[in-house]
């Protein structure tokens, strides 16, 4: 005779990819769940287990920056923003599987500044080593102001707080939560914003490198027993 099924629940991980190339969140959840059951219909038996990380959070963000610096160097045209590899830390290191899209926005509207067949820059961050780029040949205006036009780098949501690297010193940047809010006259949508964490201050940044308290302090062992 056969015996109950002791296995319920099935744990099949992630893998589900990101569309880095546009907006269109693509695939979506419900296509990976087609291709599941045809492949393997045996699956709908259990009830199932996903860990999909980043094809959930990745483009629920964006990293926007005002263009700190421009420069050109041997031919290079560089726009410096405020973040690197600090913040994105996996596309320094793996340029060819981690590439975002970059844009420039014009202050104070935000609206998009249009490219064309302009120059291609190299879009740098603030670290002190050569391998602080975001992105390289991204095609952008060919005059970027200083101090006044934005860079946003799209789909930012995962892997980039999350593996914050302290290099430098850095402090954690703001994060600013943001819905659109209908009004109550006339139906239209407006842009409500929200600040979920406030940038790192000096104090925060150096308490990371704190020393430890000094011997005899309040967290200090009075005595060990020698033949420890």
């Amino acid at each position: 005779a056969l015996q109950e099924r002791r296995v319920q629940w099935l744990d099949i991980g992630g893998g589900l990819r990101v569309n880095y190339e546009s907006d269109e969140d693509t695939p979506t959840f419900a296509q990976y769940w087609e291709a599941l059951r045809e492949g393997v219909p045996d699956l709908s038996n259990f009830r199932l287990v996903t860990e999909m990380g980043r094809s959930l959070v990745q483009k629920t963000g964006f990293f926007a920056s005002v263009v700190q610096y421009t420069k050109e160097n041997q031919g290079r045209r560089m726009a410096v923003i405020m973040a690197g590899a600090d913040l994105f830390l996996r596309t320094a290191y793996l340029p060819e599987l981690w590439q975002h899209r970059i844009t420039a926005h014009r202050y104070p509207d935000g609206a998009r500044l249009e490219s064309g067949h302009a120059p291609r820059w190299d879009v740098v961050g603030p670290l002190c080593f050569s391998g602080d780029v975001v992105a390289r040949g991204v095609v952008l205006p060919p005059e970027l102001r200083r101090l006044r036009d934005w860079l946003v780098v799209h789909d930012a949501g995962g892997y980039t707080l999350a593996m914050f690297s302290r290099h430098c010193s850095r402090p954690l940047p703001q994060v600013v939560g943001f819905r659109m809010k209908t009004l109550a006259e006339g139906g239209g949508q407006v842009v409500e914003l929200e600040l979920w964490r406030a940038e790192e201050t000096v104090e925060q940044v150096l308490a990371t490198w704190a020393s430890p308290p000094p011997l005899g302090g309040p967290h200090c062992v009075d005595s060990v027993d020698p033949k420890y």
